[in-house]
Formats: structure tokens, sequence, C-alpha cells
């Protein structure tokens, strides 16, 4: 087992260095699911690298590689979903007070 493998299996989650070679480790993932949400590659950079820093900056509430990749994994979406909020306001398409998930709901019901 590798140093950085032994460091996640004994719950070393709040390094630093560690969370951010796991982040590193998870960065084309993320950036793929940035991207389904934001319907292409310019936001999703920023939402991925938005995800990095708030990860590095919090306790991870984690124990294994399995539960850090969904909390990260949430991270990102939440990031995303922020940053398409905000390019809807920018555009008009909705107010301040709508919630995040309103435009996602108005399009399923068109859809069905």
């Amino acid at each position: 087992m590798r140093k950085s493998e032994r460091a996640a299996a004994s719950g070393r989650w709040n390094d630093k260095e560690l969370i951010l070679r796991e982040c590193v480790r998870y960065r084309a993932l993320l950036g793929q699911v940035a991207e389904r949400l934001l319907n292409g590659r310019g936001d999703a950079d920023d939402a991925v690298n938005r995800s990095i820093v708030a990860a590095a900056n919090r306790r991870v509430p984690t124990r294994s590689r399995g539960e850090f990749r969904s909390w990260i994994l949430r991270l990102v979406i939440d990031e995303a979903l922020h940053l398409r909020h905000e390019r809807a306001l920018a555009a008009g398409e909705c107010t301040p007070a709508e919630k995040l998930f309103a435009a996602v709901g108005s399009e399923r019901e068109k859809m069905n």
C-alpha cells in the first residue's frame, strides 16, 4: 500500500495535501459532471476549481475514498448549479428569489 493510500485509509482526511491529491485524482470525473450540468466546458472548469478550493478549506466528513468521491461530487454539483443560476440571473431568465432547481423542474414539465 502506498503512503497516500495508507494516509487515506487511516482517516487523516484533514490533511490539505491529501485532499488536494485526491481532488486531482478525480478532476476528470468532476469536469465531466460539471460539463453535463452546464452544457459545455466554459464554466465547468470554474465549478471544478471552486469545488477543490472549498474541499481544501473544509473538514472532510469521510473515512474512505469512496465517501470522499461522493462528497466531492456533491460539491461540484452544487457549484455547477450555482453557476447555472448565476448565468440565468445575468440573462434575466429568473429572479434571485427563485430556487436553483426551478429551471430544471420547468424543463421536465415541458418535456412530459
